[in-house]
């Protein structure tokens, strides 16, 4: 049986919010994704969700009442964890990075992205 998934944007999802960019993110795909989500679905499971573009617009058209994502990069999953758990936190050591690049930006990209090889630190992967 051949299903054809027709494609528009979806007025409710203009403007909601991500909470980062992400490569291969599916925010553009959540248009398609979530009118295939059936009426009287309560939770969708997000594996492999990246920045949860599907989740977060599967509640922002209140397809879903509730969302449980999932990833393999654990750093990822931590920063999810951080930014629903200690959000403050988060924020605190981001403002320090923006501020701090502002000098050299690529240099800084550099640095951070060579720290956070080391350390994993959930801020330096923002």
């Amino acid at each position: 049986m051949e299903h054809v998934v027709s494609f528009r944007r979806l007025d409710m999802l203009k403007g909601t919010p991500q909470p980062f960019p992400y490569q291969g993110s599916k925010r553009y795909l959540a248009n398609a994704i979530v009118p295939l989500i059936p009426d009287g679905v309560d939770r969708i499971i997000e594996p492999f969700c990246g920045s949860a573009a599907v989740s977060i617009a599967a509640r922002q058209t209140g397809k879903v009442q509730s969302a449980v994502i999932a990833d393999i990069n654990a750093p990822l999953i931590d920063l999810w964890n951080e930014i629903l758990k200690e959000p403050d936190r988060l924020i605190v050591g981001y403002t320090y990075l923006w501020n701090e690049q502002l000098s050299n930006p690529r240099e800084y990209f550099k640095e951070v992205r060579d720290s956070f090889n080391e350390t994993h630190k959930t801020a330096l992967l923002i």
